[in-house]
């Protein structure tokens, strides 16, 4: 299990947030990534919701952080937080154009993956703390 930092679970333990980096070698690498699990009274039975706090550019994750995951139809009880956490994690690093919910990074990863890969850096610099801001971005930025 690579590290994560558990914080601000209700508490009647409804909801938790998990910390995590995002992977090396992925444009999210460097960057802190937070993501909400909201656990409904049925949990662990069920799935629980599952939200990016942090902005993130990427084809399988909404503006408002929703997340693109196949956890409910394949969901077991015996599955855990830090399972769901991992997956996450794994998503930043396995985009999915042809199931988006950001349709703009999806199209871009699609037609450019340079300018993805750039865009999915720059965000990461700009809202997860990542320290690889890619300098043709930074540089467009700077002058608008």
């Amino acid at each position: 299990v690579d590290d994560f930092i558990v914080t601000d679970y209700s508490d009647d333990c409804s909801s938790v947030s998990i910390h995590f980096m995002g992977m090396a070698g992925t444009p999210y690498e460097s960057g802190e990534f937070e993501v909400k699990f909201r656990l409904r009274a049925t949990f662990p039975f069920s799935a629980p919701k599952v939200t990016f706090t942090t902005q993130v550019f990427h084809p399988n994750i909404g503006l408002s952080g929703t997340v693109c995951m196949d956890m409910h139809s394949n969901w077991a009880p015996a599955t855990t937080l830090i399972e769901v956490e991992e997956g996450c994690r794994a998503l930043l690093g396995m985009p999915n154009p042809h199931s988006p919910l950001n349709g703009d990074a999806a199209h871009m990863l699609e037609s450019d993956p340079s300018l993805y890969n750039d865009t999915a850096r720059y965000w990461t610099s700009v809202f997860a703390n990542g320290s690889n801001k890619p300098a043709r971005l930074a540089a467009i930025v700077q002058e608008a």
